[in-house]
């Protein structure tokens, strides 16, 4: 794409940057990971899961508005509060996102 002599951002790093994110917990699909933190927040368009994950020997804050995601994540938060980490597999069922 042509900006001429305009810098140029994509628009994901812009939403990223809004969420204090480094981008999407889809990312991590058919992965298997360590869950340390969770926060919730409410966004323009509605609840955002902001999760500090652990994979490949580096932590990341990852961003999910997966409603099943969320629920999950609620009760994963419970035991991340007692400062243990939580160990998933984030799959792809039909059309949502879960984990196992």
């Amino acid at each position: 794409m042509n900006s001429g002599n305009r810098p140029v951002k994509k628009f994901s790093e812009i939403y990223e940057n809004i969420l204090d994110s480094e981008g999407s917990l889809s990312e991590l699909i058919n992965e298997e990971f360590l869950i340390h933190d969770v926060e919730f927040k409410k966004s323009k368009i509605g609840e955002v899961a902001i999760v500090t994950v652990e994979y490949d020997n580096q932590i990341r804050k990852l961003h999910t508005f997966s409603g099943v995601l969320l629920d999950q994540l609620r009760e994963i938060k419970k035991h991340t509060d007692k400062g243990f980490s939580i160990q998933v597999k984030l799959v792809k069922r039909k059309n949502y996102y879960t984990f196992t």
